[in-house]
């Protein structure tokens, strides 16, 4: 139901030109040993790759912007995927974990002359996240900017999650022992969260993966 809104939803935004300046940052620079031989990122997906399907919500969202951060393996996802050079974003110690690069991503925002008024992380191997969820997520944070909206788990909350500009200074110094799931938690009282029913799911191994793809 929600489904038949987003359209509508997207062209009020831009008719009253009020539509919130997101970027939507997708980490995707692990190697991912847990997937055997296999490159996460570009495990055959639906009509795509785990990454592709990522970017196509995300880019069907209301987000302006949409950015990829790569790292282990950048040159074969680029070329298999063909990602525009202004897609990417590289990290080069994607080894140092995923807090780095969220700080290398909020880095890039803020480098650019693109007035952000937040920022919407997600993952690239959670292939239930799609664009209904997105724009949930979206919405609720723009009823409420000074909060951060994130997706609620069993047992804490963490990405997908929409982060408005007052918390880029602290997103952009993460590190490997420092992720957004514990900023989040720090910031208890700021914290609005979303329950993806389900949504959340996420492939960490291969396995799992082969059980989703032969799910569905």
């Amino acid at each position: 139901m929600y489904a038949f809104f987003i359209p509508i939803l997207k062209y009020y935004f831009q008719a009253m030109n009020s539509s919130p300046h997101i970027a939507v940052l997708i980490l995707a620079a692990g190697q991912s040993q847990r997937m055997k031989e296999h490159i996460k990122q570009l495990l055959p997906y639906k009509k795509s790759t785990l990454l592709g399907e990522a970017i196509h919500s995300a880019k069907a969202s209301t987000a302006s912007h949409v950015y990829v951060v790569l790292g282990a393996y950048h040159e074969e996802i680029t070329e298999k995927l063909r990602l525009k050079p202004e897609l990417i974003i590289y990290n080069s110690k994607w080894q140092q974990g995923m807090g780095g690069s969220i700080a290398i991503g909020i880095k890039h925002l803020q480098s650019t002359s693109i007035k952000f008024d937040g920022v919407l992380i997600m993952l690239a191997d959670q292939p239930n996240i799609d664009t209904e969820y997105l724009n949930q997520l979206i919405h609720k944070w723009w009823n409420d900017s000074s909060k951060i909206v994130s997706t609620k788990y069993a047992n804490h909350s963490g990405v997908p999650a929409v982060f408005g500009t007052s918390f880029f200074d602290e997103l952009s110094k993460l590190n490997k022992d420092f992720g957004a799931k514990h900023l989040i938690q720090q910031h208890g009282d700021s914290i609005l969260t979303i329950d993806a029913n389900g949504k959340e799911l996420d492939l960490d191994d291969y396995q799992t993966y082969q059980n989703h793809v032969n799910s569905i």
